[in-house]
């Protein structure tokens, strides 16, 4: 039986239309959050996270918990997404985890170039699973 809900939003995005469904059954069987935002562009995902911004403590609900988004995408990739997402206020970043889902290992220069950044970041292989959700709860 799957653990009871833990947070009200969760966020998916990523330009592959199967892997979408794949993860997104995964999150619901696994009732991860009573809300998932799906995106298909990272662009369109950080436009409503700026307008959840703009006025946070009415969006507080909307807001999601954690952003699982993947690596490599056409126009903004997952790098991209959270260079621009860094740029986001403290008081939103604060909230959220980003949670990078991908086929392939990151390198090393990768790996390291997330560091930078002031944002939760935790990388896990495609597709989710229960074990992979287990341990990010």
């Amino acid at each position: 039986m799957p653990e009871k809900t833990t947070v009200p939003t969760v966020m998916l995005i990523d330009d592959n239309r199967i892997d979408i469904i794949l993860n997104r059954k995964v999150l619901e069987k696994e009732n991860i959050a009573e809300n998932i935002q799906v995106f298909e562009q990272a662009e369109t995902a950080l436009d409503y996270l700026k307008q959840l911004e703009k006025d946070l403590d009415k969006n507080t609900n909307q807001v999601p918990s954690m952003i699982f988004i993947d690596v490599v995408m056409p126009q903004m990739n997952g790098f991209q997404f959270i260079k621009a997402f860094d740029a986001l206020s403290p008081a939103l970043k604060s909230k959220i985890k980003i949670i990078l889902i991908s086929s392939a290992l990151l390198t090393t220069e990768q790996q390291a170039s997330l560091s930078q950044y002031q944002v939760s970041i935790e990388m896990v292989g495609k597709p989710l699973t229960k074990s992979t959700l287990d341990k990010l709860r």
